[in-house]
């Protein structure tokens, strides 16, 4: 079997160079010949030079695989174009087993879990982001009742509404959004705006008890592989269990996912004139299907990687 079988077109790697390990997505196979795009790159190109020897770290039937490689171009950085050239069996061991949809959720209650370099990876794939977004405190038989769900499932495969509690409204967001990427992106949000609206209207409707002002709303400030801040009017309590909705607007392509989140701090924000209390609240994913994790994580590299080219356009007028 070809060292190129072990790669599949967006399968998440890692590269390692120099003692240094960089997150990657591949992008092309072509034999063995592999393009690899580094999320988040490394500083410079310089960092991954031409002809340099690397490992590809690659996971496959559950078990991590090294292979030795090196680097044929950089050209088009930050995506690289490495050839492979061995197998190194001693050395896959060495990679940290991917923890199972269970131990994920698991893993943020237990320390030593969350120690495991596969969750901590997803540590670092934080942005400072701000998109309003919907919670639902659940009672503990809820959580119990909807956690396996949800570590099973993932949001597209469960028949639910995005922007509602309980109410079915024929697709569900992430559904209607498949339908729909092929459009321009601005009469996608003027299609989502008005499912929404249409959404709530219904659920307004039909609940005995309507949602007062900025019940269950809150605004995303911070979004990473692991959790969220959320700043909301409502107090939570430490431990409290939500159902979360996250469905960043610059999200390219878009997605909506539904999961459970636990409440891990709150702190009061310092309050302003005539605005009534508001609550920091940190929350680390307590079930969320891997996918759907997937989606988060890849989101906030595509914000790292744009903030990144931002700011090098701003070197460069500055010169």
């Amino acid at each position: 079997m070809g060292l190129s079988e072990y790669f599949e077109l967006e399968k998440n790697v890692k590269l390692e160079v120099d003692s240094k390990t960089y997150s990657s997505v591949v992008k092309k196979i072509k034999e063995d010949l592999i393009a690899l795009l580094l999320s988040p790159p490394p500083a410079k190109p310089e960092d991954v030079p031409q002809d340099k020897l690397t490992k590809v770290i690659v996971e496959k039937g559950g078990a991590p695989f090294v292979i030795q490689s090196k680097v044929v171009s950089n050209k088009t950085f930050p995506i690289i174009v490495v050839k492979l050239e061995k197998m190194e069996q001693a050395e896959t061991n060495k990679e940290p087993q991917k923890p199972t949809a269970e131990d994920m959720a698991k893993g943020y209650k237990d320390k030593e879990l969350y120690n495991n370099d596969y969750v901590t990876a997803r540590e670092s794939a934080r942005i400072e982001d701000s998109f309003p977004m919907e919670f639902y405190p659940q009672s503990k038989e809820e959580a119990e009742q909807k956690k396996k769900d949800y570590l099973l499932r993932r949001t597209k495969d469960r028949r639910e509404s995005a922007v509602s509690t309980g109410v079915y409204a024929g697709y569900n967001e992430t559904e209607i959004l498949e339908k729909i990427s092929y459009m321009d992106k601005a009469l996608v949000e003027v299609i989502l705006d008005i499912y929404r609206k249409v959404a709530a209207l219904t659920t307004t409707v039909t609940q005995a008890k309507p949602k007062m002002e900025g019940e269950n709303i809150g605004m995303c400030v911070d979004l990473s592989g692991t959790g969220l801040k959320i700043i909301c009017t409502q107090k939570l309590n430490k431990g409290d269990i939500l159902k979360i909705i996250i469905a960043p607007p610059k999200a390219s392509p878009p997605f909506s996912i539904s999961a459970l989140g636990e409440v891990m701090r709150v702190e009061e924000v310092p309050p302003q004139p005539k605005q009534p209390k508001k609550y920091a609240t940190g929350v680390k994913y307590y079930a969320m299907h891997d996918d759907d994790m997937e989606l988060i994580t890849q989101y906030t590299f595509q914000l790292q990687r744009e903030m990144l080219s931002m700011r090098r356009r701003e070197k460069m007028l500055e010169q």
